[in-house]
């Protein structure tokens, strides 16, 4: 083999592998994204989320139930998108969804007993939504005997639309894209050859 041959041979796999390379590295950011997104979601969206709900004077079963999820798990085309549940519902059947109640609020409305005579609740402690009131402070934790109240049933003013997921997505996209990009980044970077790729 001749100097001039054994040049272009070379010449010819160099540009094969840096051919393999360029067209591979769509595919590699992509599958590292793939891997990487709810990690990063957990980041920026999920600590955002728990910030908000604090702020909100919510609790922290509803701080913690923010459930982010890969959409499309399968596929390696088209763009990277995460998905969100919040699971906060009532802990007696698991059906009421508590977080739109407190999403979206809720206008003045009648609440009555179903399947008991009285409804009934202890008047010691606060919510988020409430105000401790001089019969919740006599019946607080240093008060063994505690207060309850009973109502056949009574008009309730309602939640005020706290919008937390919004907020969080609102706030969190641009965070949530600015990580992804500079990891894919750092990825490109720690994963490149001689040749820079």
């Amino acid at each position: 083999m001749s100097a001039d041959n054994a040049t272009a041979t070379r010449n010819v796999v160099g540009n094969s592998i840096l051919d393999y390379r360029l067209e591979s590295l769509d595919h590699r950011v992509r599958e590292w994204a793939r891997k990487n997104a709810v990690k990063i979601a957990k980041k920026t969206y999920g600590v955002l989320f728990k910030q908000i709900a604090f702020g909100e004077q919510l609790s922290e079963r509803y701080a913690n139930s923010l459930e982010i999820f890969l959409i499309n798990k399968g596929g390696l085309s088209g763009s990277i998108k995460v998905g969100f549940n919040v699971d906060y519902f009532d802990r007696e059947t698991g059906t009421v969804p508590l977080w739109e109640f407190f999403e979206y609020g809720t206008r003045r409305h009648f609440i009555e007993p179903v399947n008991t005579q009285a409804l009934r609740w202890e008047t010691g402690g606060t919510t988020g939504s409430q105000q401790q009131t001089l019969t919740q402070a006599l019946s607080s934790n240093d008060n063994p005997d505690k207060t309850y109240a009973f109502s056949k049933g009574h008009f309730v003013s309602g939640i005020k639309p706290r919008k937390v997921l919004y907020k969080t997505l609102q706030r969190g996209t641009n965070k949530f894209n600015k990580e992804l990009a500079k990891g894919a980044e750092k990825f490109i970077k720690q994963t490149a050859t001689s040749i820079g790729i």
